[in-house]
């Protein structure tokens, strides 16, 4: 059987439209598991543990957990993210205050982390439904970005204000 000659335009067409077969969209989904395995982690991890006095963590069955922040163990000074795991810990537990007290900042970063588990779970059955086109996430990502962005720079203005003002936790 003979082949018809097409211009090479016309055949990066024919084969562009029969180019997302199954192996090629496995990395998409690959990430879209780590996206939602890494906010998951964090709420579960923010379940397990709780806060005692001061700075203490504590892991269930194992105790009070060393200090994470290299910047406060070395310089005596808070770092941008000081408070931030605690502050999940107390909202994880339900303790809005507490939360607040450490850092009014991290509630907002918390509810980002925790939309990322039902976003990247849209993308992974929508991404099945759909036949490999274009998901939820990939729609949201440019906004998430952005979004990640301005709380990352209001963590930073929040640290600032506390160093201006000599407001440690």
């Amino acid at each position: 059987m003979k082949l018809p000659l097409v211009p090479w335009s016309r055949q990066l067409a024919v084969t562009s439209d029969a180019l997302p077969t199954e192996p090629a969209m496995r990395p998409r989904r690959i990430g879209y598991w780590l996206w939602l395995a890494g906010p998951s982690a964090v709420l579960i991890m923010s379940l397990m543990l709780s806060t005692g006095d001061d700075r203490l963590v504590f892991f269930p069955g194992v105790g009070e957990l060393p200090e994470t922040c290299t910047m406060h163990s070395r310089l005596g000074i808070d770092c941008p993210g000081c408070g931030l795991t605690r502050c999940f810990i107390h909202l994880a537990h339900g303790n809005l205050t507490g939360a607040w007290r450490l850092s009014p900042v991290g509630i907002l970063l918390f509810l980002f982390v925790v939309l990322q588990i039902p976003l990247s779970l849209g993308a992974l059955v929508g991404n099945r439904l759909q036949g490999g086109g274009p998901s939820l996430l990939s729609r949201v990502s440019p906004w998430n970005e952005i979004l990640l962005v301005g709380l990352l720079l209001a963590l930073l203005l929040q640290w600032l204000m506390r160093l201006a003002t000599g407001e440690l936790f």
